[in-house]
């Protein structure tokens, strides 16, 4: 599948680069609480942080986002990329980097958010 498809189908074309590190910046006790090579989350966890990006989405463009539909084929994509084994966790560092990745802004933006994010790796 191409890549803008994807994007596209995923709503994330209309999501916001800032909206998605906003998101993830909000503390999440049980998440920030581990060492960054230990961050892996489960399912209640992606669909908070997906919930949250995609209702900022949705504030912008009412028309043109169904939230609990692109939440939902956003976190199976999320799960049959990251977790192969099927043990309903992922790494945080690459959902982050996958959302980053596809949504809306400056390739420069993203690349100093991917690269601070290795960083602190």
């Amino acid at each position: 599948m191409k890549l803008r498809t994807l994007q596209k189908r995923l709503s994330l074309d209309l999501t916001l680069l800032g909206n998605v590190i906003s998101v993830f910046e909000k503390p999440l006790d049980s998440v920030n609480s581990l060492s960054n090579s230990e961050n892996y989350i489960d399912v209640a966890k992606i669909l908070y942080y997906l919930q949250n990006i995609f209702e900022k989405t949705s504030s912008e463009y009412p028309q043109l986002l169904n939230v609990t539909v692109t939440v939902d084929m956003t976190l199976n994509w999320l799960l049959n990329v990251y977790d192969t084994s099927r043990t309903g966790t992922i790494r945080l560092l690459s959902m982050k980097i996958a959302l980053s990745l596809l949504c809306r802004g400056n390739i420069e933006e993203k690349y100093r958010y991917i690269f601070s994010l290795a960083a602190s790796e």
